[in-house]
């Protein structure tokens, strides 16, 4: 349920085109200091702690989903400005789908990297992935990234692979979103562990 439906894919002139569902609602960079369209600087309306915990649980369970397949599914561009924030019910969803890929097998060669940029954004997208080998923990770097942005509006895209403002939060929730931005994919989180992780914290003990 948190990924778009696809009702039709087709190719026209040499370009390739995907009908999805139309997803209503906000995207989560409205709650992040911002751009506009007209490059004005917009002050994000913040959300609750909480409410960015549950929602960060929902896209690890929609992450879950997609690297659980036969042909796991990197999305490679995760960030505030692609998960939508249903007006109806309230739900998260992911996406544009346009640079995810299906994960390369291992002993393939995924390339030089020198196209690697044309993959995620800046400040959200984990080393490997400007390497060009991105992997399901991709998404998990890319996800924690987000949650960092909106929980502290520090903006990671101004100093990639930095986290200023890790420590003002509460500590165990710092401690589990640390894991999940390790530099090596190795020793990152799982969707599955981040998710359990903050479950633990968003369950009344």
């Amino acid at each position: 349920p948190g990924v778009p439906k696809i009702y039709a894919f087709f190719s026209e002139n040499g370009r390739y085109y995907i009908v999805m569902e139309y997803i209503e609602g906000e995207t989560l960079e409205a709650f992040v200091t911002h751009e506009d369209s007209r490059g004005r600087l917009v002050p994000g309306k913040r959300m609750p702690q909480e409410e960015v915990v549950r929602n960060i649980i929902q896209v690890c369970r929609i992450l879950e989903y997609l690297h659980s397949q036969p042909h796991p599914i990197v999305h490679q561009d995760i960030k505030p400005a692609n998960l939508i924030l249903e007006s109806h019910l309230g739900y998260v969803r992911l996406v544009d789908f346009g640079t995810a890929r299906a994960e390369i097998p291992r002993g393939c060669a995924p390339g030089n990297g020198a196209r690697a940029s044309i993959y995620g954004t800046g400040g959200y997208a984990p080393p490997e992935q400007y390497r060009g080998k991105p992997e399901p923990r991709s998404d998990v770097f890319a996800l924690a990234a987000t949650a960092y942005h909106l929980l502290t509006d520090d903006d990671p895209c101004e100093h990639p692979f930095k986290w200023p403002k890790l420590k003002t939060l509460p500590r165990d929730l710092a401690l589990a979103l640390e894991r999940a931005l390790r530099p090596s994919p190795q020793e990152r989180s799982t969707a599955r562990e981040l998710r359990e992780a903050l479950e633990a914290l968003a369950t009344p003990q």
